[in-house]
């Protein structure tokens, strides 16, 4: 129950209700995330080999719902990554941003 005063201590009780009201809104709120076709082929590859094949598991479970979030589009809609070529086209299109960050192999 909230009890209100006249002076600073309504500042406080406002503040606080803002700041419920605007966690509440913000953290159900969606983040658009723009990656060319490569950046996502590239971030994809990533996410399989430290989730999957590096055998270390994220201790944060709460990270596994952003994880999963962008790992399922990545699998459902880039069809490099069930090509035969998959390695030698990942290699390309990491060749390909490396040399549009301005920089060689990382």
């Amino acid at each position: 129950m909230w009890s209100l005063s006249v002076g600073a201590g309504l500042a406080v009780v406002e503040e606080r209700v803002v700041n419920i009201a605007y966690r509440d809104r913000v953290d159900e709120e969606p983040v658009l995330i723009k990656l060319t076709r490569g950046q996502a082929f590239v971030l994809s590859d990533w996410l399989y080999e430290v989730t999957i094949e590096s055998g270390k598991l994220v201790p944060d479970r709460a990270v596994w719902s952003a994880i999963d979030a962008i790992s399922r589009p990545l699998e459902t809609t880039l069809p490099e990554v069930f090509m035969p070529d998959y390695l030698g086209r990942l290699d390309q299109t990491r060749q390909r941003l490396l040399h549009a960050m301005g920089g060689g192999e990382g």
